[in-house]
């Protein structure tokens, strides 16, 4: 029988599986669904990356974002910096990029690259299943009826017979 300390972490666990799993879903659903209605109006440009910015992560990681030049439909040329910086680079600077925006607004530009655009979402999703997963591991560990052993389900020792 489990004690009320297991009792309750296992508790804790579960709730906080439940709530993490579910949505971490639904938030990576609709990040996935926004980033291709995105793709969907969005008009494409070539652009060149121009420089990578150092950025410093959580826990001082140093990654390194490009810097990108386009010109939109309308001849004028924009610079933005990408929202998403990786270690090691992904890009080279002088690279020619396609460069995604919503017309009216080009500073919130995005580079047609699988990181780019997707990673997020993807690792949203596989921690969303994970936690899932892990709920529904708890609930179903929980929930199985213990074994009830029979005299029968025992090797006889020879002094038994």
């Amino acid at each position: 029988m489990a004690t009320g300390a297991v009792r309750a972490i296992r508790l804790l666990l579960g709730v906080t599986f439940f709530v993490l799993g579910p949505c971490s879903l639904v938030w990576a659903l609709v990040s996935a669904w926004r980033t291709h209605a995105f793709l969907a109006r969005s008009v494409a440009a070539p652009g060149v990356v121009v420089q990578l910015k150092v950025t410093r992560g959580l826990h001082s990681d140093i990654g390194f974002a490009p810097v990108f030049t386009f010109t939109d439909v309308d001849g004028r040329s924009y610079t933005v910096i990408s929202e998403f910086a990786t270690a090691p680079p992904a890009f080279k600077i002088g690279e020619h990029v396609v460069v995604h925006y919503a017309k009216g607004h080009p500073e919130k530009a995005r580079l047609e690259s699988f990181t780019q655009l997707w990673l997020f979402d993807i690792i949203g999703g596989a921690l969303g299943t994970l936690f899932t997963l892990a709920f529904l591991g708890v609930i179903f560990a929980h929930a199985r009826p213990p074994r009830v052993y029979k005299r029968s389900d025992f090797p006889m020792t020879a002094d038994q017979r």
